[in-house]
């Protein structure tokens, strides 16, 4: 999230150094970080990450179906305490975020449309090993090289079974600091599937607070995100009624 913020006010050299980098080894430093489309809310981003001029930028855009976008973003907002039920709003936020094309069209004032890859989580999922060689092909590196592990979700949902209390405390920010610095991903898996086998209880929803959407709202949903849908299937090429099953309607 490091250039969400104004970029006068970190530290570029800390920043930096969050990657062991080898000169003799290295070509491409990655992160992964979604606070970076989400306009209007976070603004400027694009910018920042221009200004900072610290080598040859490309962007990988995964996109899912707007309305399961929506739906897990709620359901992860109540599970750590953040966010609210459908059945108390449908926030601003939630569709804003959703507007893929608008979101790219930040991109696109200040990198060529040509450093920018989009594709969408179904297709990944559908054929994870030709989406990985075609992102080796865009990032330049070797696209024979053989993915392990490709057809196994990182995130199986399993996490939302977990009781608030340790749900607070792993979601916590010293507490992914940990995790993510310490403990090696297999132990990681592991200690989430003890968590969730051992304390389950009763999840949000059934607590009351809802997170799927119902029918009118996901008619309303798609209105409101008819012309981006459009221009997200004219202008960068995503076939939302093939990948997302959106009616034409709502597409045109």
């Amino acid at each position: 999230d490091y250039f969400s913020g104004e970029s006068k006010y970190r530290n570029l050299e800390e920043y930096l150094s969050l990657w062991e980098w080898d000169d003799d080894s290295h070509r491409i430093a990655l992160e992964s970080s979604v606070s970076y489309t989400k306009v209007p809310f976070i603004t400027g981003v694009p910018a920042r990450i221009q200004e900072s001029s610290m080598g040859e930028y490309r962007f990988i855009y995964m996109l899912r179906n707007p309305l399961r976008r929506i739906e897990s973003q709620v359901r992860h907002g109540v599970f750590a305490g953040w966010g609210k039920s459908l059945d108390e709003e449908l926030t601003r936020d939630l569709v804003e975020f959703s507007r893929y094309a608008m979101q790219l069209d930040e991109y696109l004032k200040f990198f060529p449309k040509e450093q920018i890859f989009v594709l969408t989580l179904e297709q990944f999922q559908e054929d994870p090993c030709k989406v990985l060689k075609s992102l080796c092909r865009f990032l330049e590196v070797d696209e024979d090289f053989v993915f392990t592990y490709v057809h196994d979700p990182r995130k199986s949902g399993t996490v939302f079974n977990t009781p608030p209390l340790v749900a607070k405390v792993t979601q916590g920010r010293f507490s992914q600091f940990v995790a993510g610095k310490i403990l090696p991903s297999s132990l990681k898996r592991h200690i989430r599937n003890i968590i969730a086998k051992l304390q389950r209880q009763e999840n949000a929803q059934q607590k009351g607070s809802r997170w799927t959407l119902n029918a009118h709202e996901q008619s309303y949903i798609l209105n409101e995100l008819k012309d981006d849908l459009s221009r997200l299937r004219s202008e960068y090429n995503v076939d939302v009624q093939r990948h997302w099953n959106i009616p034409n309607d709502f597409a045109e």
